[in-house]
């Protein structure tokens, strides 16, 4: 299933063509935008299956596991699915209303998660979770088509449109997802099956932190963003302040969680787990602050500067691929999690240059809300550390909670210290107030 994932992922990344940005960013749409938005999408999806189906067999040859035909014949089934999906329900993102988005994507799980249990316990296999990344395509439809009444029709009267658009952006995603992606398929083939199903472990968990906590607020920036794209001053406004809310949140809970990895490893899968419980804690630092700089692609597409994204995406690629395969091949497994590090250093530095050069911004405009948390962080690393040995000889359970309640009370404590002897500057201590009042 890791390489099946990895092989879907890089495929996917080739026919991307995403015209949910387009119907997000343009000031104005009629009926034909949507038309044929989903046709275009129909048409991804079912040219994307008949390209797995096709290679199926290749695939499971070269990998050197039959399994693998079944399972890509069935996963085959979701972008189809998914192309079929309401292309309407993006108004509501565009008229930055995201409760409908939180629901469906939180039914999605749910959905998913159940599929996944039933069949996981009931026969015990893989197949658990190719079922239910299906069951999750099945989903978003139905979902979609429910909140958003819309009869769509095949069209293609708006296609220059959304191509005029799109083609840089896709182009720069394509580049990213055989970047980010080729590592399971590099891996899966020079190290095989079992080397591929454990390094596929530790990214699922490193990016849990990254996706379900920052994730959601990637999905609130674009449109809020492409809602003051004229405006210049706002927007790098705004962008100094969304890059201090990241740093705040990716740090707390990416390096929180590495700090917490040697307890709840064993807890959430079992002893056989912990060995990656190393990997996680040279990872998750690294991802919590390519977290940060990841927010300058929504900032960039919404001022339509599409191509600058597909030249920071190529020299990612050149850096990218090559080091992680030499450093998987020199060094095993243990090289290609180093590699991740160090090409998260590069993604940063290159986004700097988006933040530099297409939103007018400093370097200091981007380093100096990052103080902040930096600083709590390292003094939550001091506090959980000391704790942790202190508490050496409780349970697991014991040591996982007192490290938690510790290292947020630490965090949360320096962190509204710095900002108050800073005179209280815009960030996420004002956010989180605002709402506290909302709510007496």
């Amino acid at each position: 299933m890791a390489i099946a994932a990895s092989v879907v992922a890089i495929m996917e990344g080739l026919a991307q063509f995403d015209v949910k940005q387009v119907l997000i960013q343009r000031p104005e749409l009629d009926e034909g935008h949507f038309h044929s938005a989903w046709t275009l999408s129909v048409l991804r999806g079912v040219v994307f299956a008949v390209i797995m189906v096709a290679s199926a067999g290749l695939l499971a040859d070269f990998f050197g596991d039959s399994r693998l035909q079944t399972v890509l014949y069935v996963l085959a089934l979701s972008p189809v699915i998914t192309g079929f999906a309401n292309p309407k329900f993006h108004v509501f993102e565009r008229a930055l209303s995201f409760s409908p988005g939180s629901f469906l994507i939180i039914a999605q799980k749910l959905v998913s998660l159940g599929v996944a249990l039933s069949i996981a316990i009931i026969y015990q296999s893989y197949w658990a979770l190719v079922v239910a990344t299906v069951s999750m395509a099945v989903a978003y439809f139905i979902l979609s088509y429910m909140f958003v009444p819309f009869r769509p029709r095949f069209s293609l009267v708006r296609f220059r449109d959304l191509f005029s658009f799109s083609a840089w952006l896709s182009l720069s995603g394509m580049l990213s997802t055989i970047a980010m992606r080729i590592d399971h398929f590099v891996i899966g083939r020079i190290q095989g099956v079992a080397d591929s199903g454990v390094y596929f472990m530790v990214r699922n968990i490193a990016e849990i932190p990254t996706t379900e906590f920052l994730g959601p607020l990637n999905n609130v920036f674009f449109p809020t963003f492409s809602k003051i794209s004229e405006d210049g001053q706002q927007l790098t406004r705004l962008a100094r302040e969304t890059i201090g809310i990241m740093a705040s949140i990716g740090f707390a809970v990416c390096v929180g969680t590495a700090l917490i990895a040697e307890e709840f490893v064993p807890l959430l899968l079992g002893q056989k787990w912990v060995g990656i419980v190393i990997y996680l804690q040279i990872l998750l630092p690294a991802l919590g602050l390519q977290s940060i700089f990841a927010i300058a692609r929504p900032m960039v597409t919404a001022t339509g500067r599409t191509k600058e994204l597909f030249v920071n995406s190529a020299v990612f690629a050149c850096f990218r691929i090559p080091i992680f395969a030499f450093a998987l091949i020199t060094w095993g497994l243990i090289g290609a999690i180093w590699a991740l590090v160090i090409t998260s250093v590069i993604f940063c530095i290159l986004q700097m240059r988006l933040y530099t050069q297409v939103l007018g911004l400093q370097v200091l405009d981007v380093l100096k809300p990052i103080f902040r948390p930096f600083t709590a962080t390292l003094f939550m690393v001091a506090g959980v550390v000391i704790v942790g040995h202190w508490a050496g000889g409780e349970s697991e359970v014991w040591r996982l909670l007192i490290k938690i309640a510790v290292g947020a009370v630490i965090f949360t404590s320096v962190h509204t210290m710095i900002w108050a002897v800073m005179g209280k500057p815009v960030g996420i201590e004002n956010r989180v107030w605002q709402l506290v009042q909302r709510r007496i």
